[in-house]
């Protein structure tokens, strides 16, 4: 007795043709989900941030560098206190500046922006009052003890100074 084979294709040879593609598909969309969902939560995350206009800057990377040289020229210096804010006190950031001599230098235009080394997307920008000769300040809304990076920049008739400072800021 001889048997017939049967040449028309069972469940499992159809799987073992369609099994291979539908699962390097699977993987591709699961691939691309997980890293949607990684941007999408990355973007939500107040500790990312990233440099506005960075890539002006480093294209402008000559004009800081000569930036630089008029600071170094000017012999000005500046130096800051951050006082966070408590409830029904608003935060104050104080600049005091000082030519070569260690005299103020005063009737200046001073403008900081200010980011707490974790909380970099939260900028917060402030124009300063006069308070003293030489000494500026301004309320700021902020909260977070810890390190802070200031940038201040100063206008004073044709001088124009910047500073980067770093503060230890601790909490109230």
């Amino acid at each position: 007795m001889t048997r017939s084979t049967d040449t028309t294709p069972s469940h499992r040879s159809r799987w073992a043709r369609w099994g291979w593609p539908i699962g390097i598909a699977l993987v591709l969309v699961l691939s691309a989900g997980s890293n949607i969902a990684i941007m999408v939560i990355a973007r939500q995350d107040k500790a990312f941030a990233i440099e506005p206009e960075y890539y002006e800057k480093a294209l402008r990377w000559d004009d800081t560098m000569a930036q630089e040289r008029r600071n170094i020229a000017l012999g000005w210096d500046a130096s800051a206190v951050l006082v966070l804010a408590r409830p029904g006190r608003p935060g104050e950031v104080e600049i005091a500046l000082r030519d070569g001599a260690g005299r103020p230098v005063d009737r200046a235009v001073v403008s900081v922006e200010a980011m707490h080394n974790a909380r970099a997307s939260q900028r917060y920008h402030a124009t300063l009052a006069e308070a003293l000769p030489g000494t500026y300040r301004a309320a700021i809304d902020a909260h977070r003890p810890g390190e802070w990076e200031v940038r201040v920049t100063v206008q004073r008739a044709e001088d124009r100074f910047t500073r980067t400072l770093r503060l230890s800021v601790a909490a109230s």
